[in-house]
């Protein structure tokens, strides 16, 4: 089963964060032991819903992949799709399922039609829009990590931006570890990327701009 997350490096205004209740003090020694881990996307517009039930749940093509879900084996954590981050840590307390809550998701799914006429695919049964479910509960409620904190550790399609939501019990090591070590910490700018020149290029553009800006070492605003 593969996401829908989309690397957070293009152009435009960065997405606000979302306000979350991040648990205070330091992270316990003791955060359970994990076989294998899952992400779940979700937008802010179903986010209250999957707090108020204790539900996530994702669209018919998922459900194979949600049935391996197995309490006290699989770490769940939940990808907003509107702030691009990651949140941590869930737990299930049901095996993933089928229309686990029939009626979830499906009045928000009614009022969104008009901005996505097709809507999530529905399963021939009826039921919710996203009937791929499982019972969760948190665990503890780390500082969220943006999406290029973290975009290393999953696995993407070649050539997309499309990233599996199953994890490996290596990748749940990962990602624990980097909410360890970020739990707490304000959120880190992304770092700006920049290209590697030759040498002998990097001598030239210097002069140039030494030239441009009368050999001073004081820059201005423009």
């Amino acid at each position: 089963a593969r996401g829908e997350g989309r690397a957070n490096g293009g152009p435009g205004r960065a997405p606000a964060p979302l306000q979350v209740a991040v648990s205070p003090g330091p992270v316990p020694a003791d955060l359970g032991t994990y076989e294998n881990g899952m992400i779940f996307g979700c937008k802010k517009e179903t986010s209250g819903e999957n707090e108020r039930r204790g539900l996530l749940g994702l669209p018919i093509n998922h459900l194979k992949t949600v049935e391996r879900i197995q309490p006290g084996k699989t770490a769940l954590f939940i990808f907003h799709y509107n702030s691009r981050e990651l949140h941590a840590l869930y737990a299930p307390t049901s095996p993933g399922g089928l229309n686990i809550e029939p009626d979830a998701y499906v009045e928000i799914a009614k009022r969104l039609s008009h901005k996505h006429p097709a809507g999530p695919p529905a399963h021939p049964d009826g039921g919710s829009p996203f009937p791929a479910q499982v019972r969760y509960r948190p665990v503890f409620q780390f500082t969220p990590l943006q999406e290029w904190q973290w975009q290393h550790v999953v696995e993407y399609q070649k050539y997309t931006h499309h990233f599996r939501f199953w994890l490996e019990k290596a990748q749940v090591r990962q990602l624990l570890e980097l909410f360890r070590v970020n739990h707490g910490k304000p959120q880190a700018p992304r770092p700006v990327r920049r290209e590697a020149r030759p040498e002998g290029e990097e001598k030239e553009r210097g002069r140039g701009a030494e030239a441009r800006n009368g050999g001073g070492g004081g820059g201005g605003n423009g």
